[in-house]
This record gives structure tokens, C-alpha cells and sequence, in this order.
């Protein structure tokens, strides 16, 4: 036995030397790699008499004769889309759903990446006029972030349902109304502001959705940080034109003079470029916007 055991080591030596001479010493790591995965997969498959596969690291294959086996869901669970839907939150829906919203595409892209990172991020609406009820995207928001010292936190204007939330949320909730610009900057003062991520969905009514804007881009949200309007379908629905500019509108002439940039009498006599200081870019989603702030210069650069 131990002579076989050895003429054994001798082959595989004899390969692996003769993998990093024709192919050098990069594709005899991938081979010892390729090795220690096979075991692996031997020895696994020599536990359990399910069939396994190496890309469902952690999960077995449900038989139906064990109700304590980890099934696969029909959403992979690393992605938005299935934790919003877990959520019960309207910001996803399925597509025999006729309510809710297709915002997993803007936050699979944004918001995703940040999941292990911390973080400080503000949301307006706790959603406490919501059929649903109330604190949904709150839990979302809760799962999705994970470093333990990321800030979540909840702005409503309904002070009595906010203060249920506020153990659950550890204290960080802000309450008062989006559009008045005395509570946006107590609410700055409040948190210390330098949000990385900001979501305005709140009331949806022109002012409220300006003046958050206004205020909140300017003075809450860090540089380098993203800022997300909901909603923006409410911009043609009746009962929330209580404001001259209509978000929808600005947003449009403020896309332009990004364009236009390069001429800057134009874009910003025309166009009031000043009105967004520190704009890199806009990008909008189905029903939404996504509002990126120039990062801070380290070379002098401008932006935008």
C-alpha cells in the first residue's frame, strides 16, 4: 500500500511540474484549485445521497422528505428584487401584480453594491398612509444594509405612526413636512447630515418634492452621494400641482444643461444651471430619478 501511495505522489508531481513548465506557475494554481474543488465535491457527494452542485454553496436540493432542508426560492435571494418582494414593500412587483413599482432596476445598481459597506442613508416616508402599512421599505432597507454601523433612517410626516417605529428604527426617526424648509434643516441639523444615499418617497406633491430637493442635495447629501426621486408619475396625476415647477419639467431642463455645459451662458442663463450646484449627473428609471453629486476634487478637476 504505501508503495502504491507513493508511485501516486510521484505522478501527481510529475504533472504539476510538467503543468508549470509548459504553462507556467499561474495555471499550477488554478490546477491545485480545480483539485482541492473536486475533492470537495467527492466528498460531498459521498455525505448525501442528493445530487449537489458547487454554485449552490450552502443549499440542498429539496426532495420533499425533509421539511428542515434549505430550498432554492424562486427569486435568488442575493438581489434586490427578491428582498424588496420579501419585504412587502410596492417598490417591486411581480408581473401579475398590477400595483407597485420597478425601482429594483435603479437600486440593484446603486444601492446593491453598498449592502456590506457602511453607510448613512435617509429615507422621507415610512409609508404610514400605505394600505399596506406602514415601516415596509423600512425593513427592506434594514436587511439589505448589513454593516453594523450604517445609519438608517426614516423621515413621516404622521408623528403619531413614527413614533411607533421609533425603538425599531434605534431613535432615527425625523418627522414634519418634506416641503417646509424650516424642518428640512432641522432635520439636517438632527442627523449631522453627509447622507451617501437619499430617497424622496414621501408626499409627491411639486413642493414637497422640489423643496426636499432643493434643500437636501445641497446640504444633507454628501459629496459623491445619490440622490433618488419616487414617483415621478404623480407629476401628471391631479391634486399635487401646488408649486410652479413641475419636477418632472426642471428635471428635463436640468438634463439639457448638463448637455449644453460646455456652453455655459446658455445653459446656465437659460436654463438655471445654478439651481443644482454640484450636479454630476441624472439618470431616471421607470417612475424615477437618480441625481448624482460631484465628488470632492482631489486634482482639481471640475464637475460637473
Amino acid at each position: 500500500m504505501a508503495v502504491k501511495t507513493r508511485e501516486r505522489k510521484s505522478i501527481y508531481t510529475d504533472i504539476f511540474r510538467n503543468t508549470i513548465q509548459r504553462f507556467g506557475v499561474r495555471a499550477y494554481f488554478v490546477a491545485c484549485v480545480a483539485c482541492v474543488a473536486c475533492v470537495a465535491c467527492v466528498a460531498c457527494v459521498k455525505r448525501s445521497a442528493e445530487i449537489l452542485t458547487c454554485a449552490s454553496v450552502g443549499q440542498r436540493v429539496n426532495s420533499g422528505s425533509d421539511v428542515n432542508e434549505l430550498t432554492i426560492p424562486q427569486h435568488a435571494s442575493d438581489d434586490f428584487f427578491s428582498l424588496a418582494l420579501r419585504a412587502g414593500t410596492d417598490k417591486v412587483h411581480k408581473n401579475d401584480d398590477p400595483g407597485g413599482h420597478h425601482y429594483h432596476n435603479a437600486y440593484q445598481k446603486y444601492l446593491f453594491p453598498l449592502r456590506q459597506a457602511k453607510i448613512k442613508f435617509l429615507e422621507i416616508g415610512l409609508g404610514c398612509d400605505m394600505q399596506y402599512g406602514p415601516g415596509k421599505s423600512a425593513l427592506l432597507w434594514r436587511e439589505l444594509f448589513v454593516h453594523p454601523s450604517t445609519e438608517i433612517w426614516e423621515a413621516e410626516v404622521n408623528v403619531d405612526c413614527a413614533a411607533k417605529w421609533n425603538e425599531t428604527m434605534k431613535n432615527r426617526i425625523l418627522t414634519g413636512d418634506q416641503a417646509d424648509e424650516t424642518t428640512l434643516r432641522k432635520w439636517i441639523a438632527t442627523t449631522g447630515g453627509e447622507f451617501d444615499v437619499i430617497i424622496d418617497d414621501g408626499g409627491h406633491t411639486y413642493s414637497q418634492q422640489m423643496t426636499s430637493f432643493r434643500i437636501l442635495f445641497d446640504s444633507a447629501l454628501k459629496a459623491g452621494g445619490i440622490y433618488f426621486m419616487e414617483d415621478l408619475v404623480s407629476n401628471t396625476l391631479p391634486g399635487y400641482e401646488d408649486y410652479p415647477d413641475v419636477p418632472f419639467e426642471k428635471i428635463r431642463d436640468w438634463t439639457e444643461a448638463l448637455m449644453l455645459g460646455d456652453n455655459l451662458v446658455e445653459s446656465k442663463a437659460k436654463l438655471k444651471f445654478h439651481e443644482i450646484a454640484n450636479l454630476q449627473s441624472i439618470e431616471c428609471f421607470r417612475g424615477m430619478c437618480a441625481f448624482h453629486k460631484c465628488p470632492r476634487s482631489t486634482t482639481g478637476a471640475q464637475c460637473p
